[in-house]
């Protein structure tokens, strides 16, 4: 997936559509292994949603690229999840 179109998901989930509250690349401890792990916080409040599971994240050991990817992708099926 190009960087464009990752860009392009990014703002419409965090910008247009504001499914996405916050979304940042998560700290790590010293004694962690070194890995892409990246967090997306769901807006629930937002869209009149209550629910408590409001965090996604997505990790991967080789690509930050496709650690951004599967965050983003686990925040919009739990948002869908818990919308429908």
């Amino acid at each position: 997936m190009s960087k464009h179109v990752l860009s392009e998901i990014q703002d419409i989930m965090i910008n247009k559509k504001k499914i996405i509250k916050r979304f940042y690349k998560a700290p790590f401890w010293n004694d962690e292994p070194k890995f892409f792990r990246y967090v997306s916080e769901i807006n629930f409040r937002h869209h009149g949603i209550k629910c408590s599971d409001r965090y996604a994240s997505g990790i991967d050991y080789f690509s930050e690229e496709i650690a951004k990817i599967k965050s983003l992708g686990e925040a919009i099926e739990r948002f869908f999840r818990s919308k429908y």
